[in-house]
């Protein structure tokens, strides 16, 4: 069974800045208690991303919104994202995510698949 967790996607109002959080609880980043840096009028929860229940070839938890580069061809990357029921590469069919690498993100990192066609 695939343990349940969620990563939030948190802009900063006054900078626009983005950061990702993984709360200990649903509860405690709803109530603001795992923002303890940011004043709650300041910030907004612009997207939750749920882990795959994989892991990256470094162990690093992946999760939908991030991109990962694949061993088996140079340069080739995508977005992690779900669809008709299930985690999958955006641009990749059949692609194990044990042979890959979580390289960043959607939201802090978008230079990296910008030229893809999505």
């Amino acid at each position: 069974m695939r343990e349940i967790k969620l990563r939030y996607v948190i802009k900063y109002k006054r900078t626009n800045e983005v950061y990702l959080r993984t709360p200990d609880t649903i509860e405690d980043i709803e109530k603001g208690k795992s923002l303890e840096f940011f004043e709650y009028e300041n910030w907004e929860i612009i997207d939750r991303n749920e882990f795959t229940g994989h892991l990256d070839r470094q162990g690093k938890e992946i999760y939908e919104g991030d991109i990962l580069r694949f061993d088996d061809i140079p340069n080739r990357i995508s977005p992690v994202v779900f669809e008709n029921g299930m985690f999958k590469s955006k641009h990749y069919i059949g692609v194990e995510f044990c042979r890959s690498e979580v390289i960043g993100n959607i939201y802090e990192n978008p230079e990296l698949i910008e030229n893809l066609k999505l």
